[in-house]
């Protein structure tokens, strides 16, 4: 008898709408395979395997995960963990108080996912003379943040220690699409003008541009409120992603 396996495969497709861009995207289920992979690469590379097992899960033709918002990307992971695995995800905590240990669940269907106001103004006003414009980060914009900090790691102007920060700052610097001066504006800066302004800029620059960006809230609200079951303490903490698909 010949029988199109396939077809009953082709029940478990999924749909979702990403918070920030507002598209519709069609997605399948992680499969036992890219698990493995994901398990097997998690040391070495993290975030690069989270994007390969994404952009194999989604079946839109021409879908990169890399064009997405930070914020978008995480949702899509949060909705793939949810048809993989189910919408429960057990973690365990210690307790701020007594320091006990506390293992709750949490309900993924029940996270708050806000959206993003279309109508944002992507302008920045860094003090009376200067402002800036910039755009979402995107995971492109994340990499090419975490490629120039490793070139200066290897050529001795950032630590080891200071590479998050860096990574998280140049994401910032990377974002800024104009530069707005009294005498003009700078369309599309380069790199050096737009480290010229954190750089010899005071740190007001950094503060306003990192109250915008706090501000364009959306996304999934990763947090929970746990309670604690040995002294009843009440603590909202952002959920961890340890073994989060395993």
């Amino acid at each position: 008898m010949s029988v199109d396996l396939k077809k009953f495969l082709n029940m478990y497709k999924f749909n979702t709408v990403l918070p920030g861009s507002g598209v519709k995207v069609n997605f399948k289920p992680i499969s036992t395979f890219q698990m493995k992979e994901l398990i097997s690469t998690a040391d070495s590379e993290p975030e690069e395997a989270v994007d390969r097992m994404i952009n194999e899960c989604v079946v839109d033709e021409g879908f990169d995960v890399k064009n997405l918002s930070l914020q978008d990307r995480f949702f899509l992971l949060v909705e793939l963990r949810k048809k993989s695995k189910g919408s429960s995800y057990e973690i365990t905590y210690t307790c701020e108080k007594c320091k006990s240990q506390v293992i709750t669940k949490v309900d993924l269907e029940k996270l708050v996912v806000k959206k993003l106001d279309k109508n944002f103004d992507p302008k920045i006003k860094l003090d009376d003379n200067l402002s800036v414009e910039v755009c979402l980060i995107t995971r492109n914009l994340q990499k090419e943040a975490t490629e120039l900090v490793n070139l200066m790691v290897a050529a001795g102007e950032i630590k080891e220690d200071d590479v998050y920060m860096n990574e998280v700052v140049f994401g910032y610097i990377l974002s800024i699409q104009k530069i707005i001066t009294p005498d003009g504006t700078i369309d599309k800066p380069d790199l050096e003008q737009k480290v010229m302004l954190f750089k010899d800029g005071p740190q007001l620059f950094y503060d306003n541009i990192i109250e915008w960006f706090n501000k364009l809230d959306f996304g999934v609200d990763f947090t929970n409120i746990i309670t604690c079951v040995h002294c009843g303490n009440e603590t909202k903490e952002s959920i961890t992603l340890q073994n989060f698909f395993y």
